[in-house]
């Protein structure tokens, strides 16, 4: 069918068609399939429930060469601190992995077995030696939502578990269009990657690929934590000596992050934010030159209470705690060379929210900075403010400049320790100031030229009131009425040809659940569930003849459809989005298929183009409203 083809295009080209699709605002329960309904509150857990099941142990292995560079590569990053560049820590290098870079060598490495219960499962090892640790890049195609990926180290032991459902949701949020998925950071040099799938799923299902992998020769932590605590250099100082930092300690974590399109990792440091609900909403503040792009937020790992049991200890505490599920890109500025992500999974017990203040600190006044140079345990360094600068980047790489302004023009401020030093793998550490006995956060590292050898070298640390008042009050002062955007899941009938929407995650379970001919293609867009100033109401109809949805955010349509046409069911408010273009909005536009009667929604120009080109039954409407590619 022609519909059918469109959808194959989105995959081959490896991009996500965005179309607009609604569910009732609330609690809205209904959802038709075909000529079928169904009722109820679902509710289904995200999460793969805990593997159980004995593989084998038969699989193809697939081992790399020998990477001679690997220790020159960890000194050369190990080295590059005292510098006024903004680049975070290098922690590892990508690797192409030409047995398994397409579906089809992958999908022929593939050596299934069924289990007792009926369902399937096959297993690839990937070998980088010399390696510290590596992570996966896998580029997802299609998968059923209900399998389960498993990654294990070499000695067999599971790392982490993700289910299908997660999988697509990461590889088309915020508009992604590679499909490319990392998985987790695993110690030493092989990772195991399981695929599970549940009875009645065929493997033929299973449309995947491990292009690279990234060889880590840094790691973030180390089973034998000895060999990590005392990377940083001789002048640091340990956060376990100074008690009074301990509250903000537990708001800081340590980040690994890679680019899935060259294989490379990173690691910075971030700092968990407080909002004026006290709504305990994991946001994560960093510089934009570690994390500006959703693809990269979607491989963020953090690791949490990462310090020295105590002071001056070459033991790290056992209390460390690692976060998988990479965050949502919800602001980030050059300017301040501030991002604001939020966490994907709840943060750890005995976190602490940390407090700020826009208030630009005077000259001279005294500050400290929480952060994790050279990928180390947390260290803590001293020292006040001593100028105010606008900075601006200058080159590709991320190097910028910094000249001497006011206070009031400035979109950095200048630092100088006292104790202590930042390095490569500190930046985006917050910068704090003691408040009424309390510290609140001011600003978050961009880069500088400290080291132990020039402690009284200058750093620079970008405002955080002005990134406040650029995009950051959007989320940390929020109204008391949930102004959120949500994400719209999408769908794609293989009977029909058609696409169905939801914002429902309880109705986007109980259509995986139950009806197979619908595929769960990941998140579509963002809109709003909430009415809002300047959004308008986007109304969803069941057509009884085609089995498919219509959605407008025309009014006038809306009661043309109602008085006219007798097999279109209203359904009512959908969400909220906005007629007209608005500030970081992008258009949807819309289409009529002639020999389905149904509607075709996409926010890529591109596709847009491509459909015009190639499907003379598709008769180009225009703009059908806006919506949004990120919360």
């Amino acid at each position: 069918m022609l519909q059918k083809a469109v959808r194959v295009l989105a995959i081959l080209m490896v991009a996500v068609m965005w179309h607009v699709g609604a569910q009732a605002a609330g609690s809205y329960n209904t959802v038709r399939v075909g000529a079928l309904e169904a009722r109820g509150d679902f509710e289904i857990r995200r999460e793969a429930a805990l593997a159980e099941y004995t593989r084998s142990g038969r699989h193809k292995t697939i081992t790399l060469d020998k990477l001679e560079r690997s220790g020159e590569l960890r000194q050369q990053a190990l080295s590059r601190h005292g510098a006024i560049s903004g680049v975070p820590l290098s922690a590892g290098i990508g690797r192409t992995v030409n047995a398994t870079r397409n579906q089809k060598l992958f999908g022929q490495l593939l050596d299934w077995e069924t289990m007792h219960d009926g369902s399937s499962l096959a297993a690839i090892s990937f070998v980088s030696p010399g390696a510290v640790g590596n992570r996966l890049i896998l580029r997802v195609l299609s998968i059923d939502p209900k399998a389960v990926f498993v990654f294990r180290d070499g000695h067999e032991q599971i790392i982490h578990q993700v289910t299908g459902l997660e999988v697509l949701d990461a590889v088309t949020a915020g508009g992604k269009q590679d499909r490319l998925f990392a998985g987790p950071y695993i110690d030493g040099e092989t990772s195991i990657l399981e695929v599970l799938l549940p009875a009645g799923v065929s493997p033929d299902t299973v449309r995947l690929a491990v292009p690279a992998l990234s060889h880590i020769f840094i790691s973030p932590h180390d089973e034998e934590f000895n060999s990590k605590v005392g990377e940083s250099s001789s002048c640091q100082i340990d956060v376990a000596c100074k008690p009074e930092w301990n509250d903000v300690s537990r708001g800081i974590a340590k980040m690994l992050y890679s680019d899935t399109r060259d294989g490379y990792s990173y690691i910075c440091t971030g700092n968990l934010m407080n909002d004026t609900l006290n709504s305990a909403t994991p946001y994560f503040l960093t510089a934009n030159h570690c994390i500006s792009t959703q693809d990269d937020a979607s491989t963020l790992q953090t690791f949490w209470f990462y310090k020295s049991t105590s002071c001056n200890s070459q033991d790290a505490s056992s209390s460390l705690k690692v976060l998988y599920g990479g965050a949502t890109l919800l602001d980030t500025s050059i300017d301040t060379d501030s991002t604001l992500l939020k966490l994907n999974d709840a943060p750890p017990a005995g976190v602490q929210y940390l407090g700020w203040s826009t208030s630009l600190p005077a000259y001279g006044t005294s500050v400290g900075s929480v952060h994790h140079p050279s990928g180390d345990v947390q260290k803590i360094s001293t020292g006040g403010i001593y100028g105010f600068s606008d900075c601006q980047i200058i080159s590709d790489e991320g190097d910028f400049s910094c000249f001497d302004s006011s206070a009031i023009s400035s979109n950095h401020m200048q630092v100088k320790w006292s104790s202590g030093v930042t390095e490569a793998g500190s930046s985006g550490a917050g910068l704090f100031q003691s408040i009424n006995g309390s510290q609140y956060l001011v600003g978050q590292l961009h880069g500088g030229l400290s080291s132990c050898a020039a402690p009284s070298r200058t750093d620079y640390y970008g405002s955080f009131g002005v990134a406040f008042e650029n995009g950051l009050s959007t989320w940390l002062d929020p109204e008391p009425v949930d102004a959120s955007r949500s994400p719209v899941y999408r769908f794609y009938n293989l009977n029909s040809g058609s696409h169905f929407f939801t914002s429902d995650a309880g109705e986007r379970s109980f259509v995986i659940a139950n009806y197979p001919s619908y595929v769960y293609e990941g998140i579509a867009f963002y809109a709003y569930k909430k009415s809002l100033p300047d959004l308008d109401s986007v109304y969803r109809f069941y057509n009884f003849n085609t089995g498919a949805h219509f959605y407008t955010i025309n009014q006038a349509e809306r009661d043309y459809v109602i008085a006219s046409f007798d097999s279109y069911a209203y359904e009512g408010d959908a969400w909220y989005a906005s007629s007209g273009d608005t500030e970081n909005a992008t258009p949807l536009y819309r289409f009529y298929n002639t020999r389905t009667a149904t509607h075709f929604y996409t926010a890529d120009p591109r596709e847009r183009d491509y459909v015009i080109a190639t499907f003379p039954s598709y008769v180009y409407e225009g703009i059908g409203y806006y919506a949004w590619l990120t919360e």
